[in-house]
């Protein structure tokens, strides 16, 4: 069964770290075609994100190899209990009709192992007391539309999976974020039932694919039995399940598998390197935000994204590490203010000639450090060309991993992001032949262009029919369907583009709307999404600081130096203000600017 185009097409779609592994030099993992960390949303790569669109054919699943079933509701549920005389068989369990195994799963011995320790004796007591606390989640998505950003996209829908749990004394759901982005309504469906429950939601975590919601009815929390997240991390080769509502049917199904391998893992949705499980079993659409489940019945992550094309049973599962972090972040601000990162750029040291000419020895370990991001607390204390032997005492390998588990490591990324944002880390480094210990307060990474906008809307400026905005990734992929296909300047911005100062922007001409004011520019070609250099000779730092000098402006004209082809736009000032309402009233817009650069414009006022 194909995968088709899935819940949203997340815009996040590249890789942004300073680890030389994850190089744009490598094209296997750049290739927007094909490669581990292709496109995935858009049919022409293979990490798929699991919601399923209302769009989905409905083909029920089999049950196991050959029989069909189907769900039990609550009423039978409670009306015919399981009398367990003698161990039960996986088929006996199917003919209770309680497990519905998903039609997908690959029918290999090591799977059939992983089925029959899931679903025969105390497991298969445990998983069946856990099954009623799965639900279904139907969003109704409202994105922003990015090309012209006072107006919203057509409602889009989708079906995910999610489950209870309870934190900190209060029950609530987990989903993934992208089941729920930009969700203008998501509602929940227990299993067996006709009714959908309004849901509300708490937190999103683009970053970890991890989102909060609430549900205040509560006859939805009835006969519910919220999961418990496990505190440790699955070892390899053990077996686990994932429970779901993949595409083909509404009963929850169940697929076993083994425990692949742990390790830092790109997350698409939210273009983070963080930790994450790899796993055989079978992952499919509408299976996002599904609990992972050990033979103790305990939740040991969230599926999240599988690996398609050429690859087979790859699937990934947020570790409970991962989700104990997002929610603890929650409770500690109020909000999810993200992972950190170290804002550096870094290089092996593997070579013998390297580490003698840096004042190593020939089995001294570390990194070299080749840049560092200036709009970091990491350019007060660090320098191109340290060594980094130590990340919070831990010895940082010639390859960039620390140690991790009994013969497994890990990139050094992990003990960052094992952090919060603005705790602080010790550093040891080498300066000139002489060992430093050095403090770092940690931030998330300073990208010049940001992958992703948090669920906030688009921020715009709009003057005399030009159409300003601060350029990002999901802009760039709506307007030319993938970051490859974009212009060649502004992929270089967005893949290894950093802050000089905390509030930079890449600036861009995203639209020329016709008026008098701009006759003669809207055939110009190289005008459309050019970053704008500078406004009357001076240097344009963001959108609002643009936005500031086009309204203070006193001159005659308004002179735009544009990146592309050093062209530039000049626009008689008065004529463009006269044409603003004009335009605004042709084009429906509400306002000439998004919220936050008006707010930006009335602090500079008061």
């Amino acid at each position: 069964m194909a995968i088709k185009v899935l819940t949203e097409e997340p815009w996040l779609k590249k890789i942004k770290m300073s680890s030389p592994e994850l190089s744009p030099k490598h094209p296997e993992v750049y290739s927007k075609s094909s490669g581990p960390f292709s496109t995935y949303s858009l049919g022409m790569g293979p990490f798929t994100d699991e919601a399923e669109t209302e769009a989905e054919a409905t083909t029920p699943p089999k049950v196991g190899s050959s029989t069909v079933a189907t769900e039990n509701n609550h009423a039978s549920d409670s009306a015919t209990p399981l009398v367990m005389e003698k161990q039960p068989t996986a088929m006996d369990l199917l003919q209770d009709q309680d497990f519905i195994l998903d039609p997908s799963t690959p029918a290999t011995p090591k799977h059939r192992h992983a089925e029959k320790q899931m679903l025969q004796g105390p497991a298969a007591q445990v998983l069946k007391r856990h099954m009623d606390a799965v639900v279904k989640v139907f969003t109704t998505h409202t994105k922003p539309n990015f090309e012209l950003p006072w107006q919203s996209q057509q409602q889009t829908g989708s079906k995910s999976t999610g489950f209870a749990v309870t934190w900190n004394g209060e029950r609530h759901i987990l989903t993934n974020a992208h089941s729920v982005t930009y969700g203008s309504q998501v509602q929940l469906k227990r299993r067996g039932d006709d009714e959908r429950f309004q849901a509300r939601v708490l937190a999103v975590g683009t970053e970890c694919d991890v989102a909060l919601l609430d549900v205040e009815d509560e006859e939805f929390w009835r006969d519910i039995s919220p999961l418990e997240l496990s505190s440790t991390l699955p070892e390899l080769q053990q077996s686990l399940c994932v429970l779901g509502f993949p595409i083909g049917g509404d009963s929850l199904a169940i697929s076993a598998g083994v425990v692949s391998r742990v390790g830092m893992t790109m997350y698409s949705f939210g273009c983070t390197s963080l930790l994450a499980v790899q796993t055989d079993a079978a992952i499919n659409s509408g299976n996002s935000g599904g609990p992972v489940l050990d033979t103790e019945g305990k939740c040991v992550g969230l599926a999240f994204q599988a690996l398609t094309g050429d690859a087979q049973s790859i699937g990934y599962v947020i570790p409970t590490s991962v989700v104990r972090h997002f929610l603890q972040d929650v409770h500690r601000n109020g909000r999810f203010t993200g992972f950190p990162a170290l804002n550096i750029s870094w290089q092996e040291l593997d070579s013998k000639a390297l580490k003698k000419a840096y004042g190593l020895g020939p089995h001294q370990k570390g990194v070299l450090v080749r840049k560092v991001v200036k709009a970091s607390n990491e350019a007060s204390c660090l320098q191109k060309d340290d060594v980094l032997l130590k990340i919070g005492g831990l010895t940082v390998g010639g390859d960039g991993t620390v140690p991790f588990r009994h013969g497994e490591r890990v990139d050094f990324k992990f003990i960052i992001t094992n952090k919060f944002v603005g705790d602080n880390v010790d550093l040891e480094i080498l300066r000139n032949g002489e060992k430093r210990t050095i403090s770092v307060t940690l931030q998330p990474y300073q990208h010049l262009v940001p992958p992703h906008l948090a669920e906030v809307k688009p921020s715009y400026f709009m003057f005399g029919g030009l159409v300003f905005t601060a350029c990002s990734d999901p802009y760039l992929v709506q307007r030319y369907g993938s970051l490859s296909n974009s212009p060649v300047r502004l992929m270089a911005k967005t893949f290894y583009g950093t802050k000089e100062t905390s509030d930079e922007e890449v600036v861009v001409l995203s639209n020329i709307l016709a008026c008098s004011a701009t006759v003669g520019y809207d055939s110009t070609l190289g005008l459309k999404d050019s970053a704008v250099l500078a406004l009357n000779g001076e240097k344009i730092k963001s959108l609002a600081h643009l936005a500031r000098l086009i309204t203070a402006c006193k001159e005659q004209f308004l002179r735009f130096d544009m990146e592309a082809g050093g062209k530039v736009i000049v626009v008689e000032t008065e004529v463009a203000k006269k044409c603003t309402e004009d335009v605004m009233e042709q084009h429906n817009m509400n306002s000439s600017m998004s919220k936050d650069v008006k707010l930006s414009l009335e602090e500079i006022e008061e």
